[in-house]
């Protein structure tokens, strides 16, 4: 076993392996006093490993930074998985829960995403979908005297809602933009990529031989009128911080044409500088 997969083991699964094997202890064991062993030698487990990244993190900690900002490097450095995880699950709840607001922008080389977007009507067709089923699914499971199923269905029914209304919202409050040098994309809750002219190229013709990445979280079921192919190979990172390797992406733009053009000078400008 490689030494990456242990720590990613040991410190960003930790906390689910001990919630999961209580939960299914308690509904198999009626021994109180087995489950309390338990509880305990796992309690233990969690203090020592609390201890160790303790330790470790003070090692690592850097003074010239905030405290934050050691933890945010600590975790990024040395468990980009829980990392990725923490970042993901704060993104979907300040963008289904607390981002209410659009800032204004007067930038001309600003391209939003959600006038006349098509996957709206598909991102609101799942939440609606997902809101019948939980109480479908619930009302079936209770029923059955499930009530411990019909619990853990509604929970993640409603987790799956929030993921669904943070990437409808970040539809609206996520722009593509054009800077001097790069183009700076930001779309859905998960893509942020800074791409510079010099590595892109723009086409209208499809290539079956290259990779496409479509963005968006559902990817090829997404409409979307952009495709930029790159230059060489790169890695894009989608939901908690999934890398696919990718010749190009493809993406939504509700004023596609005007962005084509801005694209297609802007690369002009690179050729003729080269």
């Amino acid at each position: 076993m490689k030494k990456s997969r242990i720590k990613y083991l040991n410190g960003g699964t930790i906390f689910l392996i001990i919630s999961v094997s209580l939960i299914i202890i308690n509904r198999l064991v009626s021994d109180k006093n087995v489950l309390k062993i338990t509880l305990l030698i796992y309690i233990i487990l969690l203090l020592y490993k609390i201890v160790t990244i303790g330790i470790s993190f003070n090692k690592y900690y850097k003074n010239e930074v905030s405290f934050k900002r050691n933890i945010v490097l600590y975790l990024k450095e040395n468990n980009p998985v829980l990392y990725n995880i923490l970042a993901q699950e704060s993104l979907i709840f300040t963008y289904a829960f607390l981002t209410w607001r659009k800032s204004k922008t007067t930038n001309l080389n600003s391209f939003e995403s959600y006038r006349q977007n098509p996957n709206i009507a598909i991102y609101v067709g799942f939440l609606f979908v997902l809101l019948v089923e939980v109480f479908i699914v619930d009302l079936v499971l209770v029923k059955l005297s499930l009530i411990f199923w019909a619990r853990i269905s509604i929970v993640s029914t409603f987790y799956l809602m929030a993921i669904f209304l943070a990437y409808l919202k970040a539809l609206k409050y996520r722009t593509t933009t054009f800077s001097d040098d790069y183009l700076s994309i930001k779309y859905g809750i998960d893509c942020e990529l800074k791409l510079p002219y010099e590595s892109l190229r723009l086409t209208d013709e499809s290539n079956d031989s290259e990779t496409i990445v479509p963005l968006g979280l559902l990817t090829k079921m997404e409409v979307h009128n952009i495709l930029i192919y790159f230059k060489t190979t790169q890695s894009v990172s989608g939901l908690y911080g999934k890398k696919k390797e990718g010749n190009g992406i493809s993406f939504y733009i509700s004023d596609s044409e005007k962005f084509k053009i801005v694209l297609s000078e802007n690369l002009q400008k690179v050729e003729l500088g080269a």
